[in-house]
């Protein structure tokens, strides 16, 4: 095998002994779900003292073995369903849809079965902890990823006489158990990252549903203790001064592209400030096209949007002057009624829940300016738009913050493991 670049030594200093071939059979005892006619809704029950839970995909995704829905009878249990037993200590992995997702439950987990959705995983301990047999599981079913079109890979768990034979490269068992404790701090620090993030946010959504007056109401549920009476009500279209749509230059004119003028897309707004695009046009694409630059601190929005491409309600501030396609709309506000900053903070998070129209079934949402015109919008004074704009982006940059540092121990625990497991 490839030596790892990095290694734990002994508390003496001496290195600890050669890595060890070995398989996944060596290594663990692997037990699929049952088969989906043993596990038919009409044998279900109601909770009870004399039943047995079904665990099933979502406890592993979501990594909580609370998560419960479907129960069979203790009787049915004993007579069909033991051998696909689990309990605390069992790995559970999931085998369809979401695959690869890998979860140990915790010791104090309630006892159950695996629905057919499932993998049940249980260790030797006497080779492997299960700290380290995550690590080199993962990267196995990685390993055997299926690409797909957009050039990424899904998690693909190959049949078990496949997966058992596969070779699997082992510390010793002391290796092994440094190597574990430092992974397990580092998940430490992730979960409490993940927390932190999940209270900002929850704050955010907190704030955002007293601090903008609900539907159909002129005067929110808290503000600032120097603001009184009712928001005024206007359409949109009535504290606007402009609204601009972008295009596309021709595709098959190879001279209108990779310029030097920058071109944006819906998929590249963010929900956050945007500082550059993947594309850029020439200035004579620009002129072919008619396209407008539209200044940094411009509010633009998504006006079409695919769910399944995660671009339904984008919109960004731009941080850069840039030209747009058709699939974004900028907003010039009225200053004096209507500042930009508070327009972007009002659309994402309160606005996007009026007047959205869907051209393909429920797929893609779509804008045009007669509907944006007639978009029911609430105002307080300039004045206590900014101070709620200034609250919320505090909130924001919170949220970025600690997005960046989960994102960091991620991407540290990333890089540890392709060290540490070739």
């Amino acid at each position: 095998m490839t030596e790892p670049k990095l290694r734990f030594k002994e508390e003496n200093g001496v290195q600890f002994p050669d890595w060890e071939e070995k398989t996944f059979n060596d290594i663990a005892d692997y037990k699929k779900g049952p088969f989906g006619s043993a596990l038919k809704k009409k044998i279900f029950v109601p909770k009870s003292n004399s039943t047995v839970k079904v665990y099933e995909q979502q406890n592993a995704i979501s990594k909580d073995w609370r998560l419960e829905r479907y129960f069979v009878t203790d009787e049915y249990f004993q007579a069909n369903l033991k051998s696909f037993s689990v309990s605390g200590g069992d790995i559970i992995v999931s085998c369809a849809g979401t695959i690869g997702e890998v979860y140990e439950l915790p010791n104090d987990a309630e006892e159950g079965i695996i629905n057919q959705a499932l993998m049940r995983v249980r260790i030797k301990k006497s080779v492997i902890n299960s700290m380290v047999f995550k690590c080199v599981f993962d990267k196995m079913i990685s390993s055997e990823g299926i690409k797909i079109s957009n050039g990424s890979a899904l998690k693909n768990i190959p049949p078990f006489a496949d997966m058992k034979k596969q070779p699997v490269f082992l510390p010793s068992l002391p290796e092994q158990q440094k190597i574990s404790s430092l992974f397990t701090e580092l998940d430490t620090l992730i979960q409490s990252a993940e927390k932190e993030l999940e209270g900002y946010r929850e704050l955010k959504q907190g704030m955002l549903q007293k601090m903008f007056p609900k539907k159909g109401e002129l005067v929110p549920e808290i503000r600032f203790s120097e603001f009184s009476g009712k928001w005024k009500k206007y359409e949109l279209g009535d504290v606007l001064n402009d609204m601009y749509n972008g295009q596309t230059p021709s595709r098959s004119k190879p001279n209108y592209w990779n310029g030097n003028v920058k071109w944006l897309s819906s998929g590249e707004l963010n929900r956050q400030t945007v500082y550059d695009s993947i594309e850029s046009i020439t200035e004579e694409g620009r002129k072919s096209a008619n396209l407008r630059i539209i200044p940094k601190g411009t509010f633009v929005m998504a006006i079409t949007g695919l769910e399944a491409a995660g671009t339904r309600g984008n919109c960004a501030l731009l941080g850069f002057n840039t030209t747009l396609n058709q699939s974004c709309m900028a907003l010039f506000p009225n200053e004096n009624l209507l500042t930009t900053k508070f327009l972007f903070q009002w659309y994402k998070n309160v606005g996007e829940e009026y007047g959205i129209t869907y051209t393909q079934g429920t797929k893609q949402q779509s804008y045009n300016a007669q509907l944006l015109e007639i978009l029911p919008i609430s105002l307080p004074t300039i004045k206590e738009q900014n101070k709620i704009t200034c609250l919320l982006e505090e909130i924001d940059n919170l949220i970025v913050s600690q997005q960046q540092e989960l994102d960091g121990y991620k991407e540290l625990k990333k890089g540890l493991l392709q060290q540490m497991f070739c």
